[in-house]
């Protein structure tokens, strides 16, 4: 089976990440990638089926929705802590609780995608990483009610 991953904007700017079982195991694949050494991938869709692989993971350009604007390219970037300290203060433990909100938010709104869309638990090991690409996610989970404990999530 082809991984499929459509990235789409909804109208009310929470974004959904759609996958297949394919898709779901190249995006945790290239997610355990990541590391100081390694710290970015890739996903783009590209029209020219000469090149339509030349990326990390290649974007369906196909909406699920009417409504959506699919997402064509964009970047998964793992940021250490060592290096949010130093070079971005603002987004780390400086930040405080509020951070730490953000980022429980954040992090219950990436396994409710990955739970919906494959229907398996997502591992803790994969949540940092997520973090970054998930944050703008909290919007939806507080507007869909949503708690750590929502819908066997954790």
């Amino acid at each position: 089976m082809k991984p499929r991953v459509t990235v789409s904007l909804q109208p009310d700017g929470g974004f959904d990440i759609w996958i297949n079982e394919a898709g779901r195991d190249l995006l945790i694949k290239e997610l355990q990638g990541l590391s100081e050494r390694w710290d970015h991938f890739h996903l783009d869709h590209y029209g020219d089926p000469e090149i339509a692989d030349a990326t990390d993971v290649a974007l369906s350009a196909v909406p699920y929705e009417p409504s959506d604007r699919v997402l064509l390219n964009g970047k998964v970037l793992f940021r250490s802590d060592h290096w949010d300290r130093e070079h971005f203060p603002h987004v780390g433990d400086g930040a405080g609780a509020a951070a730490e909100r953000i980022t429980e938010a954040a992090t219950t709104t990436a396994k409710r995608i990955i739970t919906k869309s494959s229907r398996l638990p997502m591992s803790r090991s994969h949540s940092p990483v997520f973090f970054h690409e998930c944050q703008r996610m909290v919007v939806t989970a507080k507007r869909d009610g949503l708690s750590p404990s929502a819908k066997g999530i954790e």
